[in-house]
């Protein structure tokens, strides 16, 4: 999974965000742009001017990778269980609030 945007530059997130999902981040070297890469590269494909979507490697690169942290799944896990139950538990407010 690739990380892009501003939000992106922040390493205690992109960690945080990683042993929550637990796959490995890569944030690119250019993350403000690196949509606007892809967006290029794509229609660059579309139009005949790439041949695959292989070349956006000539464009961005991985910067660093963040690796999930094993030790944080079982808490990480807990609390998502914790926050499903607690929506859950307010489906019904929810659900007369929109009438009112």
């Amino acid at each position: 999974m690739v990380l892009t945007g501003g939000g992106a530059r922040g390493d205690v997130s992109a960690q945080i965000l990683a042993d929550v999902l637990g796959v490995p981040l890569h944030r690119l070297d250019h993350v403000e742009t690196s949509t606007s890469v892809a967006a290029a590269v794509i229609a660059g494909v579309g139009v005949g001017v790439f041949p695959d979507f292989s070349v956006v490697g000539k464009f961005v690169r991985r910067e660093k990778t963040f690796w999930p942290n094993k030790a944080y799944q079982d808490v990480y896990n807990r609390q998502k269980q914790l926050f499903e139950k607690g929506y859950e538990c307010l489906q019904i407010y929810y659900e007369m609030d929109a009438h009112l």
